[in-house]
Parts: structure tokens; C-alpha cells; sequence
């Protein structure tokens, strides 16, 4: 008889200057921490929003330490590249609820809302006013969430989750999905390598995004 059994993703907590690991893992007691990790980090220049190579090093012992099983990781990214606000507005009759915060959010980041991954923290409808919402908002730039995968996946780990507001060590339930639209079907064989599928959607990509999903054990 085939036994799967569930291996916990390693939560990654990265700060300026520290890296915490930890992972989970069940017991005949319920769920324990099984291995927890923490290390100095080189710190990237000041204002910097990149990862900077001084992390690399750290990712990586974190992928060979034997006590951590398996590859995937759930990421919280540094509170520098987070940008955390509150927003209240009135949807209109037409319009979906989605279409109300990303309104919002336009107005209220530096920097445009094509660029950006956006989460909502906590979301609520006003008891005095039907239709009227509150919600606090989460943004972090496309570019900054691509250079931490980047940096991820040279480290040897695999991203699962990339949480923008609480620890990566206690909640495992972001998924970031990025999709492409091309201009024509890609013919590969059926278990092609993710390099040969990146090679064949060179220049024929029209359009690309990045979709948060939520899961919950």
C-alpha cells in the first residue's frame, strides 16, 4: 500500500539582516516545529530594493541542511518593500468588489498599479452604509517580487507561497501564479523541462500577470 505523507513547506522569514527558517512536521502529538534556523545576512546598500547576492549564501545553506525535507519554500519578504495602507470606499451598483480596491489602490501608490502584487489584509463592510467597505491593502512591486524568485530558485528551492503581511513562519497560504498570453499554442512534448517551455515563449508572449491564490489547511 502506497503511504504519502505531507511534507511542510520551510518558512523563510528575511529581514535587513537576519534570515529565519523554520518547518513543520507531524507528530503522534499533533504538528511541531521540526527545525528552525536563524543567520546574519549581508545587508544590501541603503535604500536599495533589490535582494543583493549577500542573500544567496544564506538560501543556500538553508537548501542543503539536511534536517529541512524537501525544496519548497514560503517566503516573507522584508517590510522595506512593503507598502501597507487603509482604504475605505462606496462600490458603485456595476461595479465588483475587486474593481473598488484596485480604484483605490491607483490612487494611493507611488507607483503604477501595473506594476504591482496586491494582497487585502482584512477586508469589512460598513454596518452604517450598505455598500461601503473597508480594507487595509498590501503592495509590493512586480520587479522586487521577481528578483526574490530569481534569487530563490538559485539557491536550489522552490517557491510555494510569497506572504506580503504576516511571518512565512506561521502562515503557508499565498500562491503566486505567473501567466502568459501568447500569440499562437505552444507544440512541446507533454513532459517537457520548464527551459524548454521558456525557450519556446520567447518573443511570442503578448501579455503576462501575476495571480495570488489562497490556500488553507
Amino acid at each position: 500500500m502506497l503511504n504519502l505523507k505531507d511534507i511542510y513547506p520551510i518558512g523563510i522569514d528575511i529581514t535587513d539582516q537576519h534570515v529565519y527558517a523554520a518547518q513543520f512536521h507531524d507528530t503522534s502529538q499533533g504538528t511541531e516545529v521540526g527545525h528552525l534556523l536563524a543567520q546574519k545576512r549581508e545587508p544590501g546598500p541603503a535604500g536599495d530594493h533589490q535582494p543583493g547576492d549577500g542573500l544567496l549564501p544564506v538560501l543556500k545553506t538553508i537548501a542543503k541542511t539536511r534536517r529541512f525535507k524537501g525544496r519548497m519554500a514560503n517566503i516573507h519578504l522584508p517590510e522595506k518593500h512593503l507598502n501597507c495602507f487603509n482604504i475605505t470606499f462606496d462600490l458603485k451598483p456595476d461595479q465588483m468588489l475587486e474593481e473598488g480596491i484596485a480604484g483605490e489602490c491607483r490612487q494611493a501608490l507611488s507607483f503604477p498599479l501595473e506594476e504591482a502584487v496586491v494582497d487585502y489584509v482584512s477586508l469589512m463592510e460598513s454596518k452604517d452604509k450598505k455598500r461601503r467597505y473597508k480594507a487595509t491593502v498590501v503592495a509590493v512591486r512586480k520587479e522586487i517580487v521577481d528578483s526574490y524568485l530569481s534569487l530563490i530558485r538559485r539557491a536550489g528551492l522552490s517557491v510555494g507561497i510569497m506572504d506580503l503581511h504576516l511571518s512565512s513562519l506561521l502562515r503557508i497560504h499565498r500562491y503566486l501564479f505567473r501567466v502568459s498570453a501568447l500569440d499562437d499554442t505552444l507544440r512541446l512534448p507533454e513532459r517537457s523541462r520548464w527551459a524548454d517551455i521558456s525557450r519556446a515563449m520567447q518573443g511570442r508572449v503578448l501579455a503576462e500577470a501575476v495571480l495570488m491564490g489562497r490556500y488553507g489547511r
